[in-house]
């Protein structure tokens, strides 16, 4: 496995959320590993965890950014990326043309995460149907991702990604 591997392993975990119907586009449209919210709570940890960066022991942050997007009477939801934030700063409109709501804060990775494609489909998955409930059915868009089983879940589905290239 890769270093970038292990260093997702020691990672504080948060999810993120990102849906057509409040964003106004897509997430193919959406600046990757960049995420904007409200949740100064949330944001204020990952700016505790930067500036902590580099520092024995220090450990980063890693947000897994799921889409909800309607497809027939249904919304299907994919794990899209999952980064690293490297730098908070607060959001511009240009960030997110045509939102249907304002967000404070611009969480961007500066190209440190994985893009998941479209693949990672979560609908129907076991354990998915709780998780979301249990997440308020991701209306916080920003959250500490507490629930260590789903943790394992999103690491053991994107573990192909970091597997070293041969």
């Amino acid at each position: 496995m890769s270093d970038a591997w292990y260093h997702l392993l020691r990672c504080v975990h948060y999810l993120g959320y990102h849906t057509a119907d409040t964003m106004s586009y897509t997430f193919d449209r959406a600046r990757l590993f960049t995420l904007v919210t409200s949740n100064e709570a949330e944001v204020r940890e990952i700016e505790g965890l930067l500036k902590e960066s580099g520092k024995p022991k220090a450990r980063d942050a890693a947000i897994w950014v799921i889409e909800g997007r309607a497809e027939g009477n249904a919304t299907v939801y994919r794990l899209r990326e999952v980064f690293h934030p490297r730098e908070v700063t607060l959001a511009q409109p240009e960030h997110t043309p045509g939102a249907k709501k304002k967000f404070v804060y611009s969480l961007d990775g500066k190209g440190a995460g994985k893009d998941l494609g479209e693949s990672l489909v979560l609908n129907g998955r076991p354990w998915f149907k709780a998780f979301f409930e249990e997440s308020g059915r991701f209306g916080f868009g920003l959250d500490h991702l507490r629930n260590p089983e789903v943790k394992e879940h999103f690491l053991e589905l994107v573990r192909p990604f970091y597997q070293e290239s041969t």
